[in-house]
């Protein structure tokens, strides 16, 4: 049952039939079931394997959600919400944005009310090699590490608090 409510959910996501307080409403109800959470902590790169229930978003979904402060949404790619977690009162979304060539993770927060407040790349990686990202995620924080081959590795450590993510500390290592 719970196989087919899932499937039928993912329908109406793929098909964008449903408003905004939908889209919403289902987004809690798999935080609230942890129907899309992957178990923490846990690191987040390109080569994680995404969930088979993972919702696929398209424009209209992209744009209820707040999601073009991220980036404008481009048919091309394949745009997905591949894990939901509470965080307190909020909700924490893992995003991806997938190409032949090109794999793109955010970390977004958003409030009770599912305002984005806040949101970081969380993996990255393309076929040319010149900046690779991941990031460790656990229930009160992240670490993003970032490698680039004119900059080394830099590392940027998050707390998750009430509203947003604050940063705690940089390092960097030129390799």
């Amino acid at each position: 049952m719970k196989k087919l409510i899932a499937l039928s959910i993912l329908l109406l996501f793929v098909f964008g039939s449903f408003g905004q307080d939908s889209v919403k409403k289902t987004i809690v109800k798999y935080a609230e079931n942890n129907e899309l959470s992957i178990e923490r902590p846990f690191n987040d790169s390109t080569t994680l394997e995404k969930p088979q229930n993972s919702l696929n978003l398209n424009k209209e979904n992209w744009e209820i959600l707040g999601l073009e402060k991220l980036e404008e949404f481009n048919n091309i790619f394949e745009y997905s919400i591949y894990s939901i977690y509470k965080h307190k009162n909020n909700f924490i979304l893992l995003i991806s944005r997938d190409y032949s060539s090109e794999t793109v993770h955010w970390i977004c927060l958003f409030n009770k009310k599912f305002e984005l407040k806040q949101f970081e790349m969380s993996a990255y990686d393309n076929d040319e090699g010149f900046l690779y990202i991941s990031t460790e995620i656990s229930d009160e924080y992240f670490l993003i590490n970032k490698w680039e081959i004119e900059e080394g590795t830099q590392t940027f450590n998050y707390s998750i608090k009430k509203n947003k993510f604050e940063l705690i500390s940089v390092s960097i290592t030129i390799d």
